[in-house]
């Protein structure tokens, strides 16, 4: 009962999570699930680039209202599960509002105040739970009516070895099977390698991707489209050739630049150096490894969190699995929820009959309860000489639900081989019992015959243990992550990066490891530039690994207030979301007021705390340097608009100068607007009575910011839009004590620019 509650919660508060992936704008302001008929995706460009296994993807996505209101969006996206946010960009009056990072809760107050002033910020966090890491959300608003918003995206990723192929994700296809569709949509791929490339595969028929150029080395592709179904993910490999052992170096150190570095104890200064070394290994395996008999033992989820696509996708890779293994093999299968049944008391033979019988027996049986992945494991204590997989989304709810003791219970266990089902697994503690037996983790999203071909050549695959790496001179490189050894298998490969903080042309790189108890080494010298600017995200690679560090020392032994410090650091130093930081996309000055008349306002802007002078240069020829109001917070100039200058919109450039003399150029649109606003009042009669209650329907131009009646002698009422009636409307009281007579009804309406309209109605009152 505990698993169906959580799953109640989390659709009441993010009711949007089980239904988005390439990314869905749900009007938060007028409905809880995406809708079309009020926001759609007008256009979305996706752009791939993968340079030496390091990913970077950009997204453009445009999104139309087709409304006439004024609506604030929720953008829910998912990302891979090794991907980190890089930037994230919202688009206001034609000008691109990048993303700055900034703690968490500072974050959602400033978005939060910025909303209330109807000023256009996004805001993008982390899902508050921490198994949820693939789920990013960002909070969209004002998005004008039947206008447009632009959010851009862009996220990088180093892609592992799996079996000497690469592969790479984008999650177009919603969950739940809910459609969402684009209006117009375009892939570009580039590929780049300095090892030879084959294989090239696209494995997503919808997306059938134009090859422009391929060689050895690089491959360029694109795909264009009108009106697409997002039904499935875009699926891309490829194999990078080499034989034996290999061992790449990728490195990044800018001489040149200044300023952009944090100075604070562990964080690197502008002259570090930093670097990724990749070791790959493809070794020739002994022919009878494979050729002797195993007993596979599958253990199902069927708890309830397994429903509808996660059982679909659970049982279609589990008959995947059952296909793919020699019929000299036994098999054995238990499903697990609140208990556990196993259908045989001992494997069986792995023929037809069987695999047919195993399929019938999951069939059969229904999803109910909750996850005992306490008993699962316990199953295998005394069980011998069997290859253990596990097909679930690893969320325990019933019997032991603390991690580090599930963790303890697997020792002595055989390798745990997992499958995590879904678009969300439990990855923090699927992929720490899988390492720490030694197996191997999956997370399938969707179904891929190649990843499960490749998953299962792993589990027959020969074990490379021990892995360490050693450089020297070893006074010149620091902070080197993973700092344990590490187990990986062949076809597979460990990446190691760190710092070095002086430049040498003779860094020697020696890895040893355990192969079939035979151990091995290689040694290589490098060169670590002192210059190298061509792979910038090295440095941010580093960072997130020395933040996956912290938050691990976190999990484990809870917070210290100097991790925590560090982290925010690091997230604001190299720019990516962590549990403590958010983005947040808002302009570094704020213009105001955005609508002006002729004549001699004031200019207010509210900028940045470290901006310490702003000049504005005005279309009509002037220039006017800024006073700061130390006591209201803003700058202000009063400047002239001629008189002759016609309605329309123009834009002011503000050059702002901060402490460290750095200089920001920002262009501010304003709307020079002299008409003052249409008004019509609509009233149900013009005799009325002493006490009585009517509905006040007024009709003015878009621009118009508030409108207000009264009767003379008595204090005034709003009027404020209502869709329903598609005017503003307020309820007009008559008093009660009001004398029989006739009375004034004064209406005005303001706009933007404070340009006013006033209506007068005669009325009478009869008393009572």
């Amino acid at each position: 009962m505990r698993k169906i509650i959580l799953l109640l919660l989390l659709m009441g508060f993010f009711p949007s999570l089980l239904l988005s992936d390439a990314g869905v704008l749900i009007p938060i302001s007028e409905s809880d699930y995406p809708d079309p008929s009020i926001l759609s995706l007008y256009r979305m460009e996706v752009n791939i680039t993968i340079r030496d296994r390091i990913a970077e993807t950009k997204v453009l996505q445009v999104y139309r209202n087709y409304t006439d209101g004024i609506l604030e969006g929720q953008y829910i996206f998912t990302i891979p599960e090794m991907a980190m946010i890089k930037d994230f960009a919202i688009w206001e009056d034609g000008v691109r509002i990048p993303g700055i990072i900034m703690e968490r809760k500072k974050a959602r107050r400033i978005y939060e105040q910025l909303v209330w002033q109807a000023i256009d910020p996004g805001l993008l966090e982390r899902a508050e739970l921490e198994h949820e890491i693939n789920y990013f959300s960002v909070n969209v608003a004002p998005i004008p009516p039947f206008g447009t918003k632009r959010v851009e995206l862009f996220y990088t990723e180093d892609l592992p070895l799996n079996q000497t192929k690469v592969f790479y994700d984008f999650p177009f296809e919603p969950t739940l099977y809910e459609e969402e569709r684009a209006e117009s949509l375009s892939i570009s791929l580039l590929i780049e390698s300095r090892l030879p490339i084959d294989g090239f595969l696209n494995s997503s028929p919808s997306f059938p991707l134009e090859i422009i150029e391929k060689n050895e080395n690089n491959i360029t592709a694109r795909f264009e489209a009108k009106n697409v179904s997002f039904t499935e993910d875009l699926m891309l490999s490829f194999q990078e050739r080499f034989e034996d052992v290999t061992i790449e170096l990728l490195s990044f150190r800018d001489i040149e630049e200044k300023g952009e570095y944090f100075y604070l104890d562990g964080i690197p200064s502008p002259q570090t150096g930093f670097f990724v070394l990749r070791t790959g290994f493809n070794i020739k395996e002994n022919p009878a490894l494979n050729e002797k008999e195993q007993n596979y033992l599958f253990l199902f989820d069927n708890s309830l969190s397994m429903m509808w696509k996660e059982l679909e996708l659970a049982y279609s890779s589990l008959s995947r699995l059952l296909n793919l293994i020699d019929e000299k093999s036994g098999i054995n299968i238990a499903c697990f929820s609140t208990g556990l049944d196993m259908k045989w008391k001992k494997p069986v033979a792995n023929n037809e009959d069987n695999r047919d019988n195993a399929l019938i027996f999951i069939r059969s049986k229904y999803v109910t309860g909750g996850t005992n992945i306490e008993d699962a494991l316990k199953s295998l204590k005394k069980k011998r000489n069997i290859i253990p997989v596990l097909i679930t989304d690893g969320y325990p709810t019933v019997g032991e639900i603390d991690y580090k003791r599930l963790l303890k219970l697997t020792n002595g266990l055989p390798p745990l081989f997992i499958v995590g089902i879904g678009d969300n697994p439990n990855k923090t503690l699927l992929e720490k019992l899988s390492t720490k037996t030694g197996g191997a983790y999956l997370w399938l999203r969707a179904m891929n015959d190649e990843k499960i071909k490749l998953f299962f050549e792993t589990i027959g695959g020969g074990k490379i243990s021990n892995v360490k790496l050693r450089l020297s001179p070893s006074s010149i490189f620091s902070d080197v992550y993973p700092e344990m050894p590490q187990s990986v298998f062949n076809g597979n490969g460990v990446t190691f990066t760190g710092k070095y903080l002086k430049p040498t042309k003779k860094g020697k790189v020696h890895i040893s490891f355990s192969y079939e108890g035979k151990e091995t080494s290689v040694k290589k010298t490098f060169s670590f530039p002192e210059e190298e600017k061509r792979y910038k995200e090295v440095r941010r690679l580093w960072a997130k690994r020395r933040v996956d560090y912290l938050l691990e020392k976190i999990r484990m032994e809870g917070e210290k207030d100097e991790w925590v410090k560090e982290i925010i650091a690091l997230s604001k130093q190299f720019k990516f979301v962590t549990p403590y930081t958010s983005f947040l996309a808002a302009p570094r000055a704020l213009l105001r007021p955005r609508i002006i008349r002729p004549g001699d306002p004031i200019l207010i802007v509210r900028a940045d705390t470290s901006i310490v002078d702003i000049v504005a240069i005005f279309p009509f020829g002037l220039i006017k340097r800024m006073v700061y109001h130390e006591d209201e917070g803003l700058w202000r100039v009063r400047f002239l608009v001629p008189s002759n200058t016609e309605d329309g919109r123009y834009s002011a450039l503000l050059i702002m100068k901060d402490k460290e003399g750095n200089i920001y150029k920002e262009k501010k649109t304003f709307i020079i607007d002299r008409k003052p606003p249409v008004l019509r009042i609509e009233l149900p009669g013009r005799v009325l009575s002493a006490g009585e209650e009517i509905l006040l329907k007024a009709y003015a131009s878009k621009d118009t910011k508030r409108i207000e009646a009264s009767i003379e002698g008595y204090l005034p009422f709003s009027l404020v839009y209502s869709p329903l009636h598609l005017a503003s409307t307020g309820i007009l009281r008559i008093p009660g004590n009001l004398p029989t007579g006739r009375y004034t009804l004064k209406v005005v309406a303001e706009d933007f620019a404070f340009n006013t309209t006033y209506k007068e109605f005669k009325i009478n009152v009869v008393s009572n």
